[in-house]
C-alpha cells in the first residue's frame, strides 16, 4: 500500500494532520511513509500498531482532537490491505492437494 501522501514508497504510519491542541477533531489521519515526517502532527507506526493495538485504541481514547470516523477509515484501509496480502500469500486449494 503507497503512501497516501507522496504516492511513492510504502506506507508505514498511521499519520495525524491537525491540531493536537484545539480540544476538538480538526485533522485528518492518512497511511504515509517518512515523507511526511516534518508536517504530521501525530503517528502510530504499523509494526507498533500490529503489536500493541488495544494499547494504542486504548491510548488515543483519551486524546480530544482525535477524529473516530476519519481514523476507522484508515483502520479500513490498513486491516484491508493486511487481510489482502495474507490471502495472496496463501496456497491455493490444488496446491495443497497435488
Amino acid at each position: 500500500m503507497n503512501c497516501e501522501a507522496c504516492g511513492k514508497t510504502e506506507a508505514v504510519s498511521f499519520s495525524y494532520f491537525g491540531n493536537r491542541w484545539a480540544g476538538k477533531p480538526n485533522g485528518a489521519w492518512m497511511l504515509t511513509c517518512y515523507c511526511t515526517s516534518d508536517r504530521e502532527t501525530y503517528y502510530v507506526t504499523f509494526d507498533d500498531f500490529r503489536k500493541k493495538r488495544a494499547v494504542w485504541l486504548s491510548h488515543l481514547s483519551v486524546k480530544t482532537w482525535m477524529d473516530w470516523a476519519d481514523f476507522w477509515r484508515a483502520l479500513d484501509k490498513f486491516d484491508s490491505h493486511v487481510a489482502m496480502r495474507r490471502k495472496q500469500r496463501q496456497p491455493s486449494a490444488g496446491a495443497i492437494n497435488e
